[in-house]
């Protein structure tokens, strides 16, 4: 699932990306949401309390600048996408320094935008850290650092996202060799564990962050206390 914020305020630009985006998105077969705002300071209070992959941002807007907006997304998440859309071509040399994915000219949106979008997604595609998942409604980008813990059950699998919870066919097996290289502990025959989200390991359980509690096997318990500091040593290097 990608996901999309349209910022600009007026509503008619606003309309007129949402659309292009999506007929763009819709064609790849790629899953995806899109919040759209003409009010910058509720966009950034949006921007900045959910996490948005990309986002198409007016820079001249009154409140909160594009530029006001890119430093904060800068800030506080670094894997945001952020694709500047505006008519002012100088403006670009104000904002470069957020490193922005593409500068697009609202004067040829049309042409620019295909190009920003396949570019998005050929990046997803060759980012390790990216799983794609085929399901009949189309592919769905999955950040395997953002996923909690996969669940399989009569031959689907439930993938638990921070925000999000995905259902498509397949078993741990065509998986968990990719999972375990980040950061996946196979708790049980039917769940892989992101260790960033374990907060306790007991006997018959593990306990995430949130308070999901999580069936160990007991063959399985040693195995993942030590993977689970192994994998915390590792990452704290």
């Amino acid at each position: 699932m990608i996901r999309v914020a349209i910022i600009d305020d007026e509503m008619l630009m606003v309309d007129f990306i949402h659309k292009n985006v999506s007929e763009i998105l819709n064609e790849l077969k790629v899953q995806y949401e899109i919040a759209d705002f003409t009010d910058s300071t509720e966009a950034l209070n949006n921007v900045l309390n959910s996490k948005f992959d990309i986002v198409f941002l007016d820079i001249d807007m009154p409140e909160f600048s594009g530029s006001d907006i890119a430093k904060q997304i800068c800030i506080q998440e670094k894997n945001t996408a952020i694709v500047f859309v505006s008519n002012k071509d100088e403006l670009v040399y104000d904002v470069i320094k957020y490193a922005p994915f593409r500068f697009i000219r609202k004067s040829r949106f049309k042409d620019e935008i295909h190009e920003a979008i396949f570019k998005y997604i050929d990046r997803i595609n060759n980012n390790k850290s990216i799983y794609m998942f085929s399901t009949p409604n189309g592919k769905i980008a999955v950040n395997l650092t953002k996923v909690r813990y996969v669940e399989v059950s009569s031959h689907k699998l439930y993938i638990y996202e921070i925000n999000n919870t995905i259902v498509t066919n397949g078993n741990l097996k065509d998986i968990e060799e990719t999972f375990f290289k980040f950061g996946f502990i196979k708790t049980h025959q039917s769940y892989l564990v992101n260790y960033r989200f374990i907060n306790l390991i007991k006997r018959n359980e593990v306990i995430l962050d949130d308070g999901t509690s999580l069936p160990l096997s007991r063959s399985k318990y040693e195995n993942t206390k030590i993977e689970y500091m192994h994998l915390s040593r590792r990452d704290s290097i």
